[in-house]
């Protein structure tokens, strides 16, 4: 892990600092502009006695972090080019298939072979076998992969399509849970009704509801919060 002036600023700064080097900026207008900015002075003053980058920090960063950032973006460009080249392939090309068929053009190579055999093993024909035999070890392992990566391709994309459904299914759940605690809600205010008074039997079937169906229950604005107490009004006294 790099513990020096640069390697203490933020990733941001860092990856800014590595494209103006990637795009030619000299030392001392990079020294400049990094001297200058007040996150870079304040980390400065916290780790280093507020001593400046200078041109030694930099030439050590360009020979490390630098070094190490441009592997980063070679490898991130190269990646990126395989997937591309990979989804190209994958329009006008059936990869699995196309390893069946090289198996099968290799079978018809076997064949060509045997079919001029006479039957005796001399160097020329063992050497041919030999190269055969190596090009169906390649192809086997070949469709081995390619017969795990589709298993795992099908395994990501119905991943995602049960991750879909399940986002799907809550929230056909929470548009119904609505309807269904409004219905519940009237008949429960009503039985609630039987037993105590108006207001008070919503409120209940307010929270009943609210409750089964995972829903938010806001009290009466006109109730008093907990810690508050309600003032009583003072009657006017009668002068004699």
């Amino acid at each position: 892990m790099r513990n020096g002036k640069i390697a203490k600023l933020t990733s941001t700064l860092r990856d800014d600092l590595n494209v103006r080097m990637a795009n030619g900026e000299d030392g001392p207008e990079l020294l400049a502009w990094l001297n200058g900015l007040p996150e870079v002075q304040e980390s400065l003053k916290a780790h280093f006695g507020g001593v400046p980058i200078s041109k030694q920090n930099l030439c050590e960063w360009r020979q490390g972090g630098f070094r190490e950032w441009q592997r980063h973006e070679e490898w991130t460009h190269q990646a990126c080019e395989l997937n591309h080249y990979t989804t190209d392939l994958k329009d006008v090309v059936d990869t699995p298939l196309l390893a069946g068929d090289l198996a099968a053009l290799l079978a018809v190579r076997y064949a060509a072979l045997l079919n001029t055999w006479d039957g005796e093993a001399d160097p020329e024909f063992e050497q041919r076998l030999r190269l055969l035999r190596g090009l169906g070890q390649d192809i086997a392992l070949m469709q081995r992969t390619l017969h795990r990566a589709s298993l795992q391709q099908i395994a990501h994309y119905q991943h995602f399509e049960d991750d879909l459904q399940k986002h799907s299914d809550k929230m056909k759940q929470i548009a119904l849970s609505h309807i269904l605690a409004g219905l519940e809600r009237q008949s429960l205010e009503q039985m609630f009704a039987l037993f105590t008074k108006g207001k008070q039997a919503k409120k209940l079937a307010e929270l009943v509801t609210a409750v089964k169906y995972d829903q938010p229950w806001r009290k009466s604005a006109n109730r008093s919060h907990p810690g508050q107490t309600q003032s009583n009004p003072v009657k006017p006294q009668k002068v004699v």
